[in-house]
């Protein structure tokens, strides 16, 4: 019985979670695109191969450096959002 309220609360905690952690278009092309930028940083081997990379992957997400600038401190108008889409690169790139 006591298994059973331990799961039942389990099972609802991770559905309230994942309701509110849940990103929106916009907020998962910027995962995407913080995931690939990082990629690329990892697979540069000199700074001219660094750029070449970044300029690529901004090109490929249709943003651009300063536009990705300019989102990643616009977080700070949303402290909540920002510790979930954070949250969400980490997952991606398996960091506890």
């Amino acid at each position: 019985m006591r298994y059973k309220v331990i799961q039942t609360l389990a099972i609802l905690s991770l559905l309230s979670c994942a309701k509110s952690e849940k990103l929106d278009d916009d907020e998962m092309k910027y995962v995407q695109t913080s995931m690939a930028l990082t990629k690329a940083r990892v697979d540069s081997h000199d700074t001219i191969e660094l750029v070449r990379k970044l300029d690529s992957v901004y090109k490929v997400f249709g943003t651009s450096k300063e536009s990705y600038k300019k989102r990643t401190t616009d977080f700070s108008n949303d402290p909540g959002r920002a510790q979930i889409i954070f949250k969400a690169i980490a997952d991606s790139m398996n960091l506890k």
